[in-house]
């Protein structure tokens, strides 16, 4: 594993200015999921409205307001789960530079999207019933038990603008992560949506038809 050296932490933040992620934020996104996020974005209209459940610290959250900067994205977390609960030295099992993160995850979020101006975030739970518009886009990345999932796969297809997307991440075979995949296959054989997970990532997508998988990926 590579060591958090000042030398390597510049490499990073030179590298993203190209990019509508920044790699230093904290957090466990992959950059392929975040090229995913970047491509989807991309295809949002112009003031249309993206959803983000489990924004944590804003490394995802930063490239949905980046890579479509005339939408609005709301960002939806209690903000209770900070790295210092998970025990030990989470740099070992997350992405970034440790200097970044400003002592709990709801202060870093704020830190690094204060000058996003097209985020809005929203402290409570997923599916509290928030006063916002139908979403283009709604990604799924919170509570990872199956119930809650479920829940919030109910919860938002309802709230979904037409021809909107319904996506989310962590669609992964380890056992930790099982729940996110039985949730989200039930759901998409009961609502006949055909499910896709781009290759070598672990973001799930919902496809109501070809036309729809047209609009958003192809």
């Amino acid at each position: 594993m590579k060591r958090w050296t000042s030398r390597s932490t510049r490499r990073v933040r030179r590298s993203v200015t190209a990019m509508p992620y920044d790699l230093t934020i904290p957090g466990w996104m992959s950059e392929r999921n975040l090229k995913v996020i970047e491509r989807i974005a991309q295809r949002v209209r112009d003031r249309g409205h993206i959803i983000e459940i489990g924004s944590f610290c804003g490394r995802s959250a930063t490239a949905w307001a980046r890579s479509a900067p005339g939408a609005t994205v709301s960002c939806v977390d209690t903000w209770q789960l900070d790295f210092q609960h998970l025990g030990g030295d989470w740099r070992k099992h997350a992405h970034g530079d440790p200097a970044r993160y400003a002592g709990t995850a709801e202060k870093t979020f704020h830190e690094v999207t204060k000058d996003l101006h097209n985020v809005v975030p929203l402290k409570g739970r997923s599916t509290d019933d928030w006063k916002v518009d139908l979403a283009d886009v709604v990604f799924l990345d919170g509570d990872h038990r199956e119930a809650t999932v479920s829940a919030e796969l109910r919860h938002w297809s309802e709230r979904l603008a037409p021809g909107g997307l319904l996506c989310g991440d962590d669609f992964r075979t380890e056992p930790s992560w099982i729940s996110v995949i039985r949730a989200v296959t039930n759901f998409a054989f009961a609502d006949a949506c055909e499910l896709f997970v781009p290759a070598k990532s672990t973001v799930w997508l919902l496809f109501k038809d070809e036309a729809h998988m047209r609009k958003w990926w192809l």
